[in-house]
């Protein structure tokens, strides 16, 4: 049967530039939603079509930071915003920033069905201004869960680790896991390595360098390798610590590579590379664990309390302890003195990646929209009568 058309508001302050784990998700759900629904983007930059565009700042003494992230955030703008969410069936709200809450508070005074997201962590902030607090931490979920979370509709998580936390700081609304999902272009091929690696043992790391992704644990780990002569560090992204890294890796006897790639370039790493290391302490579900894992390249991953990506590590020999560069050493020494170890978790890391299809999130996101638009369990305004009806769950 047809799918009904929604009308929907997406709500983000930065959609353009560096691409954090938020704004990545943002993209490739956008792009697989506006194929059924028509989309508009309620973000700041550049005016194109689809697009409400807002005024944008940076938070004062935290600019430079802000900049170095690529990110800016939006001045909610209520007349601009009001007549937007007129004319659609749902608003979706990506982050619990000024615009997020904003825009929660005055679609639900309009009557019109919100849906928030939960792609960004206390810890996410915390670690890039230099503060590990707990008691803040704490702080900062209750104002999330009462400003923005328990103030929609429904929640979606992308990990039951992300929907475990919300509930601790009491989320009463209706909340569903949905994965961020994993491309089919993110899958094992045939790709000969580069002759500059040939005679080396490949790691790959993937994502922002900032605080948080804790690459410089990777980077002491493999300076205090057996094989660190053989080793070959090659990290993909930008970011803040960039130029501090770039210093760090360049005393490996190999030095470290920082690569900004194109996608298909970045497919071509994980399908060549020996290792993927992830060494983040703060994560709500991984996405370029997922996709290395999808390519078919083993993954050695951080354990830490704040983040969820432990739960694609195969087993122990495919896990560290968060902050132990010395650990992590000896995991990837044994790794190299057993090829055959890695060369069996191939399959097994395809097999989980298998379970994390892009388009059954797709699915999934858009069966949670009708819900919370035909109101299920809520008193919500009907949906628009103009689309074609889909029978759904």
């Amino acid at each position: 049967m047809k799918k009904r058309k929604l009308k929907i508001a997406y709500v983000i302050d930065t959609y353009d530039g560096i691409k954090t784990g938020g704004v990545y998700s943002a993209h490739r759900f956008i792009d697989a939603l506006k194929k059924d629904h028509e989309i508009t983007i309620v973000t700041t930059g550049d005016p194109r079509s689809g697009r409400v565009v807002l005024p944008g700042f940076y938070v004062p003494f935290f600019k430079k930071l802000m900049q170095k992230m690529g990110y800016i955030f939006a001045y909610p703008r209520t007349k601009v915003l009001r007549e937007l969410f007129e004319q659609v069936d749902l608003v979706h709200v990506q982050l619990p920033w000024w615009l997020g809450i904003s825009s929660v508070k005055l679609a639900k005074k309009m009557g019109v069905p919100v849906v928030t997201g939960f792609h960004m962590q206390p810890e996410n902030i915390l670690r890039n201004i230099r503060v590990r607090s707990k008691f803040l931490s704490r702080g900062i979920y209750k104002l999330f869960i009462s400003k923005f979370f328990n103030k929609s509709d429904g929640v979606i998580c992308p990990s039951k680790f992300a929907e475990n936390e919300l509930k601790k700081f009491n989320l009463n609304k209706k909340s569903v896991v949905i994965s961020n999902g994993l491309k089919d272009d993110f899958r094992p091929v045939d790709y000969e390595k580069d002759a500059k690696y040939k005679d080396k043992f490949v790691i790959l790391a993937v994502g922002r360098l900032a605080r948080e992704k804790r690459l410089h644990v990777l980077i002491n780990a493999i300076a205090s390798s057996k094989y660190k002569d053989k080793i070959q560090m090659v990290a993909t992204g930008n970011g803040p610590l960039k130029e501090k890294l770039i210093e760090m890796g360049s005393k490996l006897p190999n030095p470290a590579e920082f690569l900004f790639v194109s996608n298909e370039d970045l497919i071509k790493l994980y399908n060549t590379a020996d290792l993927f290391v992830h060494t983040s302490e703060v994560e709500l579900e991984g996405m370029a664990v997922l996709e290395a894992i999808g390519c078919g390249l083993p993954a050695l991953i951080s354990i830490n309390e704040t983040s969820a990506s432990g739960q694609f590590a195969l087993s122990e020999e495919f896990s560290f302890n968060d902050c132990d560069h010395l650990e992590l050493a000896r995991k990837i020494d044994y790794l190299i003195e057993n090829p055959e170890v890695l060369k069996d978790a191939k399959p097994k890391y395809i097999d989980i990646a298998s379970g994390y299809k892009m388009d059954e999130s797709i699915e999934q996101t858009e069966t949670f929209y009708y819900q919370i638009i035909d109101g299920k369990g809520s008193n919500l305004r009907p949906a628009s009568q103009t689309y074609n009806t889909l029978e759904h769950i």
